[in-house]
C-alpha cells in the first residue's frame, strides 16, 4: 500500500519543499505534497532539517544539504533504525534497534555519511537548551541508566563522562525532550502499568508535576496524574507535552509563564497538573484522538474519523489556514487539508498520522 506525505509551515532551509532553480519559499502556508513511497517514516523534523526513512533509505533534506535531497550513506547493510535525534543545527544522529549510535557527518564534497560511535544505547534526546540524555542498559535488565551531558560535544566525545546519572526502574520505550525538560515513557506489562517520568528545568511548568524535596525537578520522577493509565505515545516540543492512551484519550500539560497566547486546553500555569482533552465533533459529542504531535508551540491531533485538528502558533502556516490565517489558535480547530480525497487512479486517501517539526507540520496519508 503506497503512502503520501504532505507538509506545511516553516521552510526557509528547504526542509519541506527542496531547493530548485529558485530559492525555497520561506513558509508553506497550505499543506503541500512532499513525496510518495511504499514506506514513509519521519525520523526527525527540526528547525533546519527533515530526516525521512523512505523505502529502506534515509533521505535528508534541509540546511545540512542546502535544501537538496541526499541519501545518508551507512557502512552496515539493512539497518533497522529505532530513532533519530538532533537540535537547532539539524539532525545529529540515529540509534539502531541493535542499540548502536551513529552520528551524521556532513562534508563540503559528497553526501552526508553515518559514523558509529558507541553501542549499548537504547535512546538519545537533545533538549532545546543543549543538554543531552542517553538511555543505556541491557534490554533484559530491570533497570536503565539515564546519562546526562551538558552539550552535544560532550556526548559525542568518547573521553568525556556524563555529568549526571539517573537510575530508572525499566528501560523506557521513548525518551524525548522539549526546550528545557526530558520525558521518558515506560510501556505497560502484565505486571506493571504505564508510567511517564519527567525531569529538567521547572521554571516553565513543563514537567506535569510539582517538584518537591523528595522528587526534585532535576531527576526523573513519575507524573502521578498519569499513573495507572496505559499509554502508547508521548510527544513534546517547546514547553508543551502530551500523552495518548490505549483507549484514545489525550492528556496535555506544560506551557510557560508570561506567554502572550496560550492553548485553552493546557492546565493553569504553575499548577503541575495534566489536562484530559475534550475534543468535540460537529454533533457536540466527544471525539477519540488516535494520534498527536507537538511542535515548538503548536499541537496536531488526528481523530478517529480521519480529521486533523490544530491549536497554537501559526505564524508560519504550520496549522494550514491559508493567506488569511490567524497567528495563534487558542482552541482546537479542524484543519482544511487541501488534497483530493482520491488520486488519479481512484485510490482513496486516508490520513494515517500526524507529525510536528518545530515550526512545521506533516500529514501521512495512505492510498487504498
Amino acid at each position: 500500500m503506497p503512502f503520501e506525505l504532505y507538509a506545511c509551515g516553516f521552510n526557509a532551509h528547504g526542509q519541506l519543499a527542496g531547493a530548485s532553480s529558485e530559492e525555497p519559499p520561506q513558509d508553506l502556508s497550505c499543506v503541500q505534497f512532499m513525496l510518495r513511497a511504499n514506506h514513509i517514516r519521519i525520523l526527525f523534523a527540526g528547525w533546519a532539517d527533515t530526516l525521512l526513512e523512505i523505502d529502506g533509505r534515509l533521505l535528508l533534506r534541509g540546511a545540512s544539504t542546502n535544501g537538496q535531497d541526499e541519501i545518508l550513506q551507512c557502512d552496515i547493510s539493512s539497518p533497522t533504525w529505532r530513532t533519530a535525534f538532533g537540535d537547532h543545527n539539524g539532525v545529529r544522529g540515529l540509534v539502531t534497534e541493535e542499540d548502536d549510535v551513529y552520528l551524521v557527518e556532513t562534508a563540503y564534497a559528497g553526501p552526508p555519511t553515518l559514523r558509529k560511535i558507541k553501542s549499548g544505547t537504547q535512546n538519545v534526546s537533545i533538549a532545546g537548551n543543549g543538554k543531552v540524555c542517553e538511555a543505556v542498559g541491557a534490554k533484559s535488565s530491570a533497570q536503565c541508566h539515564i546519562l546526562e551531558y551538558p552539550t552535544f560535544a560532550a556526548f559525542s566525545d568518547p573521553l568525556t563522562n556524563s555529568t549526571l546519572r539517573h537510575t530508572l526502574p525499566l528501560t523506557p520505550t521513548a525518551l524525548i525532550s522539549n526546550e528545557t525538560s526530558f520525558t521518558a515513557l515506560f510501556h505497560s506489562s502484565p505486571t506493571t502499568p504505564s508510567a511517564v517520568y519527567t525531569w529538567g528545568d521547572p521554571r516553565h511548568t513543563s514537567l506535569g508535576r510539582l517538584p518537591s524535596a523528595s522528587q526534585p525537578a532535576a531527576s526523573p520522577h513519575p507524573i502521578d496524574h498519569l499513573g495507572g493509565i496505559n499509554l502508547r505515545k508521548v510527544c513534546s516540543g517547546g514547553w508543551i507535552s502530551a500523552a495518548l492512551s490505549d483507549s484514545d484519550d489525550l492528556y496535555i500539560w506544560g506551557g510557560r509563564a508570561g506567554e502572550e497566547h496560550r492553548i485553552q486546553a493546557l492546565p493553569d500555569v504553575g499548577s503541575g497538573e495534566v489536562t484530559l482533552v475534550d475534543l468535540q465533533g460537529d454533533d457536540g459529542g466527544m471525539v477519540d484522538v488516535v494520534d498527536v504531535a507537538v511542535g515548538a508551540g503548536h499541537v496536531l491531533l488526528l481523530d478517529g474519523d480521519g480529521s486533523v485538528w490544530g491549536a497554537g502558533r501559526n505564524e508560519n502556516g504550520q496549522l494550514d489556514r491559508g493567506a488569511g490565517r490567524q497567528r495563534f489558535l487558542e482552541d482546537w480547530t479542524r484543519l482544511d487539508l487541501n488534497f483530493d480525497q482520491k488520486d488519479k487512479t481512484g485510490a482513496k486517501r486516508k490520513v494515517e498520522g500526524v507529525h510536528c517539526g518545530a515550526w512545521n507540520s506533516f500529514v501521512l496519508v495512505s492510498l487504498c
